[in-house]
């Protein structure tokens, strides 16, 4: 009865906290439960299902699940961005490359300010490119990280990441 009363008290609090944000913060952190919700009941639950069906079944609804955070609140942020480049890993890890590369370069155009979640959308893109064997057309999405990304003060992951992108279209321009 006292955890009743408990979680009554707080499911109050909690709308009361609601009911007095900013509708944009209200919408960002309806996208970042929705989002963490995704994680944990799908993307989560997928990784650990030893049943390949009921692991199929997991991913897709995870893909529909950040399709609709993405219709639902595309304007919070990092959460609708981060939807979106995690249901391109999804196609990728489905095999479908076509797909993934749309989506991964949907987050550069839709999302550009989201610095984080382009730099990796078109690491992630490059490089299922690059061992898909396409090195040629790798290069595009990673000359993207070069031309952006390589600049002083940059986050030491993000110089990595830049370090990266060179070693490999210089491996592929080499004569």
């Amino acid at each position: 009865m006292k955890s009743f009363l408990l979680l009554a008290v707080l499911s109050i609090l909690a709308l009361a906290s609601c009911a007095t944000r900013p509708p944009e913060k209200r919408m960002e952190a309806e996208a970042q439960y929705e989002f963490k919700r995704i994680m944990r009941e799908y993307v989560i639950a997928a990784g650990d299902a030893t049943n390949e069906l009921v692991r199929a079944e997991l991913v897709e609804q995870a893909v529909q699940g950040f399709r609709l955070l993405r219709e639902l609140y595309p304007d919070a942020q990092p959460w609708a961005a981060m939807a979106l480049r995690y249901r391109a890993n999804l196609h990728a890890e489905r095999g479908e490359r076509k797909e993934a590369l749309a989506t991964y370069a949907k987050v550069g155009v839709l999302y550009p300010d989201q610095d984080w979640e382009v730099i990796q959308a078109w690491r992630s893109a490059g490089d299922l490119l690059w061992t898909s064997g396409m090195r040629k057309e790798s290069l595009d999405f990673y000359r993207d990280i070069v031309a952006r990304f390589d600049t002083p003060g940059q986050p030491p992951m993000y110089e990595t990441i830049v370090r990266i992108a060179r070693d490999r279209i210089a491996e592929v321009e080499a004569p």
